[in-house]
């Protein structure tokens, strides 16, 4: 996908010049006020012939992570996180966009080597968390977005991350508490409502889920975390063309989002159509790439092969998800099988 797609992969970006520059100088403040009204190419205009300042290059690199430029913030931000060892704040949006670039195991490094210095900065823990998030280590970025909530608790994005997490393990008192605190810091926040309808949908609790993607969809509509969800809702109220279809939507929006592409599978699946069986394997496939760490497509896979009675392939599959295992977020949404064929 596009560097542009990328940057909605990670979080639905949106560019935060308070978050990075809280007191801008006077002579900034107008660029300032163009990034906060959308003129990004004004803002881009006036900010890059004062580079050599820290703030502008901050507000700089901001704006061309928004505008998929990962190349362009990572050299405006290295001479000022010096790999690690100089402006935290810097070698944070570093690791930023680093990882929207798709570089994990550099932006790893570098964030490493900036909590050496500073192992409580909110910038770099945060960005190390989702760093971790997206290798797949559930637990230690659950751990580092904890520890942000602690030391900041008004921080909306630590306890989206911590919610978030809580989701795809599906503990739901702990996801409810972490998404409504990050929804009562920033109530129009990119994605928080429909990171919350999907809690609700993976809940049981169908009625208000539906309510709440309405509300999310409707708030914005290229939300994907709220269409993957409200296909999820469709395929438990038994609309596999409509989940299908919602699924589909959220791989446009962002095809490199593992939960849509594993369910868009499912999807094809519960349609049993001329080759349903082939997409569904594709699907679950793209999936287990995208999220190389996690077991559940594995586990999905296994149970495709073996309703056709492909063992060696329903074994395989088996077998690539137990070495997995300790990733596991949840498998509720197997237990459904009336079969019983999750056991």
């Amino acid at each position: 996908s596009s560097a542009r797609d990328r940057v909605q992969w990670v979080t639905a970006y949106r560019p935060s010049p308070a978050r990075w520059v809280p007191n801008p100088p006077a002579a900034l403040q107008a660029a300032v006020r163009d990034i906060e009204a959308g003129a990004y190419t004004k803002a881009v205009a006036a900010l890059e012939p004062n580079r050599s300042q820290l703030a502008a290059s901050l507000l700089l690199a901001d704006v061309y992570i928004y505008q998929g430029r990962t190349d362009d913030a990572i050299k405006t931000l290295a001479p000022l996180s010096q790999a690690g060892r100089g402006n935290p704040v810097a070698t944070g949006l570093q690791g930023r966009a680093l990882l929207i670039a798709g570089r994990l195991d550099e932006a790893a490094s570098l964030l490493q080597e900036g909590l050496k210095t500073h192992p409580a900065d909110r910038e770099l823990v945060l960005a190390a968390a989702d760093v971790a998030r997206v290798q797949g280590d559930a637990d230690q970025a659950l751990r580092w977005f904890a520890q942000v909530t602690l030391a900041h608790p008004k921080s909306h994005e630590a306890w989206f991350g911590v919610g978030r997490i809580q989701v795809d393990k599906e503990d739901v008192p702990k996801a409810k508490t972490a998404l409504d605190e990050a929804l009562r810091l920033s109530p129009n926040e990119a994605g928080y409502l429909g990171e919350r309808a999907t809690l609700l949908a993976l809940s049981g609790d169908l009625t208000a889920a539906r309510l709440a993607f309405d509300e999310a969809l409707k708030q914005q509509p290229d939300d994907y975390l709220a269409w993957t969800g409200l296909g999820i809702l469709q395929l438990k109220t038994g609309e596999p063309q409509q989940a299908l279809e919602s699924f589909l939507k959220a791989t446009v929006l962002e095809p490199r989002f593992a939960r849509a592409q594993l369910y868009a599978g499912v999807a094809y699946y519960q349609l049993d159509q001329i080759g349903g069986a082939q997409r569904a394997i594709e699907a679950v496939n793209r999936a287990a790439q995208l999220d190389a760490k996690d077991p559940l497509p594995y586990l999905m896979l296994g149970l495709i092969y073996g309703d056709a009675q492909e063992l060696a392939l329903a074994t395989e599959a088996a077998q690539q998800a137990q070495v997995r295992m300790p990733f596991l977020k949840s498998a509720n949404q197997l237990l459904n099988d009336q079969k019983g064929s999750a056991n």
